[in-house]
């Protein structure tokens, strides 16, 4: 687990230092010094629009990774515990069911159906879980807190957010503008054109309170095996 807030605060700092570098350029007339030509390289407005837009694909690396890191973390430690399907909360047991339907039931053939269905009830009586490999459990690739509450409810934890994040309402904007900027649907410049540093600040603060809320329950979740049914 302290490997997961390890990564989470790497990667807050790499944030911290670019939020340092564009308060730098935006308050001021600003220039580098190209140490070759002994040139100042200006960066006009139009290169400090495509910074500020830059700061929606870090934060949203900082979303993803987060999330990602801590269900496998949470899924290697069912898997550490050797435990059973009777064992888990049910929600991943529904999880479970899911893995393995996704991985024996898709096809039409009656007779590999009834070997799929069969395969299911042997792992069910005789295995221990295993939500590694071919049966990882999968969440959408878009993370927001709509997923985040997914996962809550699966694997069995409480997930809230304080009144000051509302419902950490900005990681799905987050979300949004890094797509729309992946795929080409808007211009660095466009989409930094309006944003003040304010701005900026305010999505990442509510980015980095809803994953320290988000770790915290993930934290007492694995040390009190939450994932038990008990």
């Amino acid at each position: 687990m302290q490997q997961l807030f390890d990564e989470f605060e790497e990667r807050k700092e790499e944030i911290d230092c670019y939020f340092k570098f564009l308060r730098k350029i935006t308050s001021q007339t600003y220039a580098l010094k190209n140490t070759r030509s002994n040139k100042d390289i200006c960066l006009d407005s139009r290169i400090q629009k495509i910074l500020k837009a830059n700061t929606f694909l870090l934060l949203y690396n900082l979303v993803e990774s987060t999330v990602k890191n801590s269900i496998r973390f949470i899924c290697q430690a069912i898997v550490k515990e050797n435990i059973q399907y009777n064992n888990i909360v049910e929600g991943l047991q529904k999880q479970w069911v899911k893995v393995h339907t996704r991985q024996r039931l898709q096809s039409p053939n009656d007779e590999k159906l009834r070997d799929g269905v069969k395969f299911i009830i042997d792992k069910t009586l005789n295995e221990f879980i295993q939500f590694e490999g071919d049966y990882e459990i999968k969440y959408r690739d878009n993370i927001d807190t709509e997923v985040m509450f997914a996962i809550a409810r699966d694997f069995g934890f409480k997930l809230n957010f304080a009144k000051s994040l509302k419902g950490g309402y900005r990681i799905g904007e987050i979300k949004d503008k890094r797509n729309f900027l992946a795929h080409g649907n808007i211009t660095f410049s466009n989409c930094g054109q309006n944003l003040s540093m304010e701005d900026l600040t305010a999505y990442k603060n509510d980015t980095y309170g809803v994953l320290k809320k988000f770790l915290s329950v993930v934290k007492t979740y694995l040390e009190k095996k939450k994932y038990i049914n008990s």
